[in-house]
């Protein structure tokens, strides 16, 4: 449930690491990041993305990305899937190696850029769509503001459904007979 889901982002001069705590990739999951154009969201029109190429944004050539390191509990192992790039227009070296040690996380991403700059024009992103997701998701240790905890503080009525979040303001409590 996404009120049970948490991550971290931290970032440094010039790398940005994000942290989560669910349950890995499988190694079919895997397979699919390896390919470009891979995805098993194609046939769910619920979900972000349907292309298999998300992942493959951040080698964007304007945000001067060097490398992405993947680390990420596999079926009970951990795995490091590192990405180098040798051409920012050519696809990255890809390598995979088994770690033989415990990590205390499913999957932590860390990207490393040539500049300072892409840090910041990605943790502009991450805020922008942060702002709406209603996890725990902290970036160098604080949460970011968000639509969810701007609801509680005013003491919005919120709602969920099966596959919906909402929040409805003061005036609009009433569409449901009772106040909350």
């Amino acid at each position: 449930p996404f009120e049970k889901r948490k991550g971290d982002i931290k970032t440094t001069k010039k790398t940005i690491s994000i942290t989560d705590y669910g349950e890995g990739l499988s190694s079919d999951r895997i397979q699919l990041l390896l390919t470009l154009g891979g995805t098993d969201k194609s046939a769910n029109n619920n979900k972000i993305g349907q292309f298999g190429i998300g992942f493959y944004s951040i080698f964007n050539p304007s945000l001067e990305t060097q490398k992405v390191e993947v680390t990420t509990l596999c079926e009970g192992e951990a795995v490091k899937i590192t990405f180098t790039v040798t051409d920012p227009v050519k696809r990255p070296h890809i390598a995979v190696e088994m770690l033989n040690k415990k990590i205390n996380f499913s999957t932590k991403i860390e990207i490393f850029f040539d500049t300072r700059d892409s840090v910041g024009r990605c943790l502009e992103n991450a805020n922008n769509y942060l702002w709406y997701y209603p996890c725990e998701v902290k970036i160098n240790n604080e949460r970011p503001a968000s639509v969810w905890a701007n609801a509680k503080k005013n003491q919005y009525f919120i709602f969920q459904t099966e596959n919906t979040h909402g929040i409805l303001k003061e005036n609009h409590r009433s569409y449901y007979g009772n106040k909350v």
